[in-house]
């Protein structure tokens, strides 16, 4: 169970090594990501309390479904959702990377791209928070390893928010990098 009191970066440790162990016990799971959806959106209620954040976790920790936003060109599910007077003013979306990383790391990348650009477009004010654990394992032909994170790993992030005026450009880019004890 996630504390509520602490610092936020134990609150938010506390959360990673939920959903990691989530992960690791269920890794085609969804459900990790539920842990860290519920505290994201935790800590948002906790800084804006006259908005509503819809999220898939509630506040007494039931599941509940993502919210979808009309995009400029798609409606979009998305994992957490402010709102103020019944109005949709901005949109996060979560990602923890659990394996192989740098065989996934441009999918990921231009995933991110598209989905900024259709909700950005829409006017709304959005997000991306990426936890990326590292050493990050890799499991290959059977065989358990790891991958470590260069300068060269993240540069394309660098890029990107160098690019402050482009539609694509989330206007939060937050990549969380923990040394998680497995």
């Amino acid at each position: 169970m996630i504390s509520d009191s602490g610092s936020l970066e134990n609150r938010c440790l506390d959360a990673l090594r939920e959903a990691w162990q989530r992960g690791i016990e269920s890794p085609r799971s969804p459900k990790k990501l539920d842990v860290l959806h519920g505290w994201i959106r935790q800590e948002l209620l906790r800084e804006l309390p006259c908005y509503k954040v819809y999220g898939k976790t509630t506040n007494d920790g039931q599941y509940s479904h993502e919210h979808v936003v009309d995009g400029k060109y798609y409606p979009k599910r998305v994992d957490i959702v402010v709102a103020r007077d019944q109005h949709e003013i901005g949109a996060i979306s979560v990602k923890l990377i659990q394996s192989s990383y740098k065989k996934n790391a441009i999918n990921y990348f231009e995933q991110q791209l598209g989905e900024t650009a259709n909700l950005r477009r829409r006017r709304l004010v959005y997000g991306n928070v990426i936890f990326l654990p590292h050493p990050i394992p890799v499991t290959s032909q059977g065989h358990p390893s790891e991958e470590y994170l260069t300068d060269a790993s993240l540069d394309r992030y660098r890029k990107l928010v160098a690019d402050h005026d482009s539609i694509v450009v989330p206007d939060v880019q937050a990549i969380v990098i923990p040394k998680l004890d497995r």
